[in-house]
């Protein structure tokens, strides 16, 4: 069952709709922590380097700072603390039409909004229902740890439910006017109808992800279940190296004849047994 992480109202004028957000996605990376060589966890301290000692969290303070080399302009805790506004409510701005969006200002969170057993659900029902018809997105406001936070709601029909993903501001996003680009000019014609012949061979007709997966991950968890049966130790396995691509005819003839089957992710392995445990804990922690 999944677990709510917040409870709210997803506001729209003088109509309130009650709502629990849920997270969309799942982190299933694994993670791992700093121990010491007699296999003991370690803990983290605040140590000053000006007095030369130990410091308790209670004794700090938060200090910012304009530039590198600035002077830092010390404030209360409390002081920021004062300035974050308890809210529940996710706040309808503007609805728009589901244009294409900039990708950079996508963070990566998505929520499911769903709705409060306890709570009448006609709210829902109607603005569901609304949105849908009228084939629009909403522009939201809400708060996430103090912070105001900009989110786009979509009526999602085949999930049966609202979608919300948070977006960057402005000011958070940057230009690639400082970022080396080649200059513009005309490319050579063979490496071109080369370069189309490639991305046809491997176009498909629509976005299939199911097959695609973290193998980096399912290699950590090879190395745990090796970790476990061996009693915590394992020896180190070099890197993997690729080569560079110094032709580049050549390269894009590599690529065409590589690609000129069908274009399928690769099969990843399956795990073995040990693997496979991990990844069962890891799923069900």
């Amino acid at each position: 069952m999944a677990h709510a992480i917040k409870s709210g109202y997803l506001s729209l004028g003088l109509l309130s709709v009650p709502v629990k957000v849920f997270k969309a996605t799942e982190d299933v990376k694994s993670r791992f922590h700093q121990v010491h060589s007699c296999k003991s966890r370690i803990n983290t301290q605040v140590f000053c380097p000006k007095c030369q000692k130990l410091v308790d969290r209670s004794e700090l303070q938060k200090g910012f700072q304009e530039s590198k080399d600035g002077a830092l302009i010390i404030i209360n805790p409390e002081s920021i603390k004062n300035q974050q506004i308890r809210d529940e409510s996710i706040e309808i701005v503007e609805f728009v039409p589901p244009v294409a969006i900039d990708q950079r200002r996508f963070t990566g969170d998505s929520y499911f909004l769903g709705v409060d057993k306890k709570l009448p659900r006609d709210q829902y029902r109607l603005l569901f229902a609304a949105v849908l018809e009228e084939k629009r997105v909403a522009l939201a406001k809400f708060r996430n740890g103090g912070r105001e936070r900009l989110a786009l709601i979509r009526a999602d029909a085949e999930l049966g439910c609202f979608i919300m993903q948070t977006l960057l501001y402005d000011a958070e996003l940057r230009t690639s006017e400082e970022i080396p680009l080649p200059e513009p000019k005309p490319v050579d014609p063979a490496h071109m109808a080369l370069a189309r012949k490639l991305i046809e061979q491997m176009s498909k007709k629509a976005l299939d992800l199911s097959g695609y997966k973290d193998e980096y991950e399912d290699r950590l968890l090879k190395v745990i279940a090796q970790a476990r049966e061996a009693g915590g130790e394992v020896a180190a396995e070099a890197p993997v190296q690729t080569a560079a691509v110094i032709d580049l005819m050549a390269a894009l003839k590599a690529s065409i004849e590589k690609s000129s089957g069908a274009v399928e992710p690769a099969k990843s392995k399956p795990l073995s047994k040990a693997a496979a445990k991990t990844a069962k804990v890891k799923k069900s922690a």
